[in-house]
């Protein structure tokens, strides 16, 4: 696939944890984007392709 894309929507209370486990992990690049007042999307380098992760 040229351009894969992958969203995950990942439940969890402590969301500053959970990101710092999947960098760890898989050194990932995290950067959020906010998408209105109450809702937030990290996107993830992963050096090839594209993600988004949505804590909830």
């Amino acid at each position: 696939m040229a351009n894969p894309f992958v969203h995950i929507e990942l439940s969890t209370d402590d969301v500053a944890k959970a990101k710092k486990f999947y960098r760890g992990v898989f050194d990932w690049k995290l950067a959020d984007m906010p998408m209105g007042p109450d809702m937030v999307y990290t996107m993830i380098d992963v050096g090839k392709g594209v993600g988004a992760i949505h804590f909830t």
